[in-house]
């Protein structure tokens, strides 16, 4: 297993959480808070693990089709947690 290699997915994974910190400085349309970092925080570490073994285990076409599930179970548990979509109890505003 390359450490190297998983480290700058989720390092850069991780660094998409600079949108919402300079958002948070330029404009009040973000409301984030300490624990809407961490879980996202985390929610990006475990898609850039994810995309690290894929890239590394999966060959051609099934890396295409478990990477694009993998991103769509990302965005549909964002959207959950961000407004509700499903209404399950961890739903957001």
């Amino acid at each position: 297993m390359d450490y190297k290699r998983i480290k700058r997915f989720i390092v850069g994974a991780e660094s998409l959480l600079l949108i919402p910190i300079i958002g948070m400085m330029i404009s009040n349309n973000f409301d984030w808070n300490v624990p809407s970092f961490i879980i996202m925080s985390v929610l990006l570490a475990g898609l850039g693990f994810a995309a690290s073994l894929i890239t590394n285990r999966a060959r051609s076409m099934n890396q295409i089709v478990v990477g694009l599930f993998i991103v769509a179970l990302f965005l549909l548990f964002w959207a959950e947690l961000a407004v509700g979509v499903f209404g399950s109890p961890i739903a957001g505003s």
